[in-house]
């Protein structure tokens, strides 16, 4: 009887580390750029809070989740963290609760990644259409 080796899945980062061309700007995973301090001062800095004030301007103060109206806070679709260059994108920001909030936490939901993408994208097509 011969032994045969077992398989071993190769961890999925050590897949996508393989996959990715890191010299692309536009890859579909960024690591950690920033550290939490640096995150921090961004949320007290005046640039977040003319960003902020002016995305909650003129809008219905809801959670775009579950439509509740106390704590509602403005949100990053994209952690701050991983898509520092979307920071201040109106396309990247939502109005969430503090429970929404607290429950999505740092995750990374790529289609929205996409989308962001593509809408950024249309934006520029279109505006080289009216030139």
């Amino acid at each position: 009887m011969s032994k045969r080796k077992k398989y071993k899945p190769t961890p999925p980062f050590k897949q996508l580390s393989k996959s990715i061309d890191w010299k692309q700007p536009f890859n579909d995973y960024y690591p950690l750029k920033y550290s939490v301090r640096e995150g921090h001062e961004f949320y007290r800095s005046d640039e977040w809070v003319k960003t902020r004030d002016e995305f909650k301007e003129g809008k219905d103060l809801k959670c775009c989740k579950c439509g509740s109206r106390d704590h509602v806070c403005v949100d990053h679709k994209l952690p701050l963290r991983r898509f520092w260059q979307y920071r201040t994108h109106p396309y990247n920001l939502q109005l969430l609760c503090h429970k929404c909030n607290k429950k999505k936490s740092n995750y990374t939901d790529y289609n929205i990644l996409r989308e962001i993408k593509d809408k950024i994208r249309l934006d520029t097509l279109q505006q080289s259409w009216r030139v």
